[in-house]
């Protein structure tokens, strides 16, 4: 019977999971309306009726599904772009289906901005075909990448986390940005200083190997001052503590809401801190050692100080965070494919493969771009509950300190340029 309907239609519903629901449905409307007089024009209406009620109720289910957050989204979007710009299969998931029918129409950043998802990822498409570290080739296998969380440094011990690499282009790793600020990393005090100790440590080793000069007091100094700082991050980060405003909306918002389970679960909260005598009735915190405002006022400008100081000590320190940062080249070492080899996003398409043309460029812009500042991360437990917040070290991209970075080197290198031709080695 499908000889009787046009290859675009075919092709429209081919790869995908309703595939199977719009087959079913049409065997059973020949067999309840075929007859000797049924003709070729009646089954093509039967399809197209089929074909008008599922979607529908497709897209309604696309519109709710997880994941909701527009950059994740975004990832299945662009994936599905590429496949559909190599002319290549697509892929069977429900999560490709939504990209392609629903997901690559959603408007971005706002439902009046006449942009969508699907003109974002073509424009990101076009970047990466645009460097030549993409080939068409590439994107035919483009693909989510699929082998989820994994323990930071191979740590059995320690929580599986997100690995840098959303998706891949045959065998090219690619983390992918939405447009906007990117924060690159935001980990709490013992990973940090984990993933800081072994930059610094390759860093110094790599001196020793090709003997740099450099100030052996000054050196030793800077060593003394890594381990000062390190001891305080992890000393800092161990203690729970609470922020006024989140103690506040405990107790004038949870406490009264209408839902029976998140009062009971705020109240549970609120009697566990009153009977600690952490809070008193009003919600005004007692305990200045566990207020993260009076942390904040002592602690978070000099942590933000002393962690750029040392960066600051030699390129290489920075240059070499930058990358891991944005890599987990050494934090998922044992993960083939965890490693991001690629960023991209509509707006630029960077190399963070070392051995690529283009990675020293990046890493240039990236590293004067890049801020760290210590920040609360929610969640974490105090008196049994988990309405308290550690120290988290965020290492963060914004949008305009990235364009302002991709302007100086290019009049720098365009001030070299005209240096070299002035001397005539150009």
């Amino acid at each position: 019977m499908l000889s009787h309907i046009p290859s675009s239609m075919r092709a429209t519903c081919w790869g995908f999971k309703n595939y199977l629901y719009i087959m079913n449905q049409l065997d059973l409307l020949v067999e309840n309306y075929f007859t000797e007089s049924f003709e070729t024009s009646d089954l093509l209406r039967l399809v197209e009726q089929v074909m008008e009620e599922q979607p529908n109720q497709s897209l309604t289910a696309c519109e709710q599904a997880k994941p909701k957050e527009a950059g994740k989204r975004f990832e299945w979007v662009v994936v599905y772009k590429a496949r559909e710009r190599a002319k290549a299969a697509p892929l069977s998931d429900d999560k490709y289906m939504c990209a392609a029918n629903s997901w690559a129409q959603q408007p971005y950043p706002k439902e009046d901005s006449g942009v969508t998802l699907g003109d974002l990822a073509d424009k990101a498409i076009d970047k990466a075909l645009e460097s030549g570290a993409i080939t068409m080739k590439d994107l035919a296998q483009a693909d989510m990448q699929r082998m989820g969380e994994q323990n930071p440094f191979n740590d059995e011990n320690r929580k599986a986390i997100e690995i840098k690499t959303d998706i891949v282009f045959g065998d090219k790793t690619i983390s992918v940005k939405l447009s906007g600020d990117v924060q690159g990393q935001s980990s709490e005090a013992f990973s940090t200083v984990q993933q800081m100790n072994n930059v610094f440590t390759e860093v110094f080793d790599n001196w020793e190997a090709i003997n740099k000069k450099i100030d052996e007091k000054v050196l030793e100094q800077v060593k003394k001052d890594l381990e000062k700082t390190f001891a305080k991050m992890k000393r800092i980060g161990k203690q729970a503590r609470l922020t006024p405003s989140r103690v506040k909306t405990l107790v004038l918002k949870d406490l009264k809401s209408s839902e029976p389970k998140k009062r009971a679960k705020a109240k549970k909260r609120y009697d566990a801190l009153l009977a600690a005598q952490i809070i008193d009735q009003q919600g005004e915190i007692l305990v200045q050692a566990l207020n993260q405002a009076t942390w904040e006022e002592n602690h978070r400008q000099y942590m933000n100080d002393a962690i750029n100081k040392l960066l600051d000590f030699d390129e290489d320190l920075r240059r070499t965070l930058t990358d891991e940062v944005l890599t987990g080249r050494r934090m998922f070492a044992h993960a083939p494919g965890a490693a991001s080899e690629y960023i991209l996003s509509p707006e630029h398409f960077f190399v963070l493969a070392p051995e690529v043309k283009g990675y020293s460029n990046s890493i240039d812009i990236f590293s004067k771009a890049m801020k760290v500042d210590v920040r609360p991360k929610s969640g974490r437990r105090i008196e049994g509950t988990t309405i308290g917040v550690k120290p988290a070290y965020r290492f963060d991209l914004k949008r305009k300190a990235v364009g302002e970075a991709i302007e100086y080197f290019a009049a720098l290198k365009k001030a070299n340029e005209a240096e070299q031709a002035a001397l005539g080695l150009k």
